[in-house]
């Protein structure tokens, strides 16, 4: 990993430990987290282009991991996404907006907090 990405990474995985009162590896835990969201994003990729197809029972998985590595916290603060073209994990618009300062987690143009990003992207 390039050490501006590692950087990043870094960085998101400490807020994220800071939002969810966790204390995690940062690296590991964005890795894992990346993998939930690619997994997930394809599941609602394939709900809005194969007819009668469903994701509940990955978003149903996906649900039980995050309670397990965020607590009850999860279910006030987060969210899912089913519209394949963003990120499908997110925190909640209203939480990120008014706890931004404190967490500066990276946002989409909603400004919902994503859980996962791809940090090799520039932001």
């Amino acid at each position: 990993m390039k050490p501006e990405i590692l950087e990043r990474v870094i960085k998101h995985g400490e807020i994220l430990n800071c939002i969810f009162n966790t204390n995690y590896e940062p690296v590991k835990l964005c890795r894992k987290l990346r993998r939930l969201e690619i997994r997930l994003n394809k599941e609602y990729e394939n709900y809005c282009n194969i007819p009668n197809y469903s994701p509940k029972e990955v978003e149903l998985e996906t649900d039980k991991e995050l309670l397990k590595l965020f607590g009850e916290k999860w279910h006030k603060i987060g969210e899912f996404n089913d519209d394949p073209r963003g990120y499908s994990i997110k925190i909640k618009d209203s939480w990120a907006r008014a706890n931004y300062k404190e967490h500066p987690i990276y946002r989409d143009m909603g400004g919902y907090g994503i859980i996962a990003p791809d940090l090799s992207l520039n932001y």
